[in-house]
């Protein structure tokens, strides 16, 4: 009969069970409950982010490379509790040092030179758009002209084209057919890591809620842009698909596989089901660092 009980007992609760066991084998941290005016602040950051970006893009055409035609993909985030930066000129430092890593040559929340594409103070935020045409523009793709903002509270917007559909000299496909099976690993994971370092600079995260959202979807298919790697061809019927995710600053330095997983997910099922490896998510991860410029 004791049996019996603690078989019913561990079956009923085997789920909590293993949940626990897999928070002390990777060191998962508790986070916070979002309250709904944190999430009014995050939704009021995103929206006013897109909106300046549609602003700065009114007048190209529908079609122009630095409007995204064939989709995009967005990147918010907002930290809990951080103390502000008491100028914008030191979140522009802020930026500056976090910068000094770079894992790809087109890093997110670039810092250009030239006085057209380089951060700018506006309306109490740092930004900058590349896609901003200049007489010796030489980029005009739709994965070099990226938008970013970021605010003194440490909050952090970026919007860029498909690295996909900006390969002109070894394309295997036409812009807006596939979904590479590893970039976007490689771009959300780029990205966090920036968060990491950048978010180092204030005092007080308590979490770090994260926005994604990838567009143009309908239409492609994953498949792999390394003609090394072997996947198969697998189409979306969704549009568009947004995700998040609600972490702690110690979960992105210890656990950024299980964040980019988390993340991801969505995404890669979208694609008739495509399953993502948690062990190709570590691989690309490491690469990526490897890197390093």
């Amino acid at each position: 009969e004791w049996r019996a009980l603690l078989r019913r007992c561990v079956q009923a609760n085997r789920e909590d069970m293993l949940s626990a066991i897999r928070s002390i084998v990777v060191g998962r941290a508790e986070t916070e409950t979002a309250t709904p005016d944190l999430v009014h602040e995050f939704e009021d950051f995103r929206t006013t982010s897109f909106e300046r970006w549609r602003t700065l893009t009114e007048h190209l055409s529908s079609n122009s490379p630095e409007k995204f035609p064939n989709g995009y993909y967005e990147l918010s985030v907002h930290p809990t509790h951080a103390i502000p930066a008491d100028t914008l000129t030191v979140l522009q430092e802020r930026l500056s040092r976090a910068r000094r890593i770079k894992l790809t040559g087109w890093t997110p929340f670039l810092e250009m030179n030239r006085n057209e594409w380089r951060p700018i103070p506006v309306n109490d935020h740092v930004e900058a758009w590349i896609g901003r045409r200049t007489d010796a523009n030489i980029f005009r793709e739709p994965a070099f002209s990226d938008y970013w903002r970021a605010s003194r509270k440490g909050q952090l917007y970026t919007i860029r084209g498909y690295t996909e559909d900006s390969l002109k000299d070894w394309r295997t496909a036409q812009p807006g057919t596939i979904v590479d099976v590893t970039l976007p690993v490689w771009r959300i994971g780029e990205v966090l890591y920036f968060v990491s370092r950048f978010l180092d600079e204030f005092d007080g995260v308590r979490a770090i809620l994260i926005n994604c959202k990838f567009t143009g979807l309908s239409g492609r298919t994953i498949a792999s842009i390394n003609p090394n790697r072997l996947t198969s061809s697998r189409p979306c019927h969704t549009e568009q698909i947004e995700t998040s995710a609600n972490v702690t600053p110690q979960q992105i330095k210890e656990n950024v596989v299980e964040i980019v997983h988390q993340i991801l997910t969505p995404l890669y099922e979208a694609f008739d089901f495509y399953r993502l490896s948690r062990s190709l998510v570590e691989e690309e991860l490491n690469s990526l660092r490897e890197k390093r410029f």
